[in-house]
């Protein structure tokens, strides 16, 4: 995990396994947004990740 000096940016790399015991990893990435937790800024946030693209 790599955390950006301001502290507004975190990245690294996951890893699992899955059923056959293959290995399975890939990148994340945690960014801040907003600080505000008003309901309309709550509510511009509250949806579901984009799908990756392959």
């Amino acid at each position: 995990m790599l955390i950006d000096p301001t502290g507004r940016r975190m990245s690294g790399k996951w890893i699992g396994f899955g059923k056959d015991f293959d290995v399975n990893t890939g990148p994340w990435e945690l960014v801040f947004q907003d600080s505000s937790t008003t309901k309309a800024t709550l509510d511009k946030y509250n949806r579901r990740p984009q799908e990756p693209e392959e």
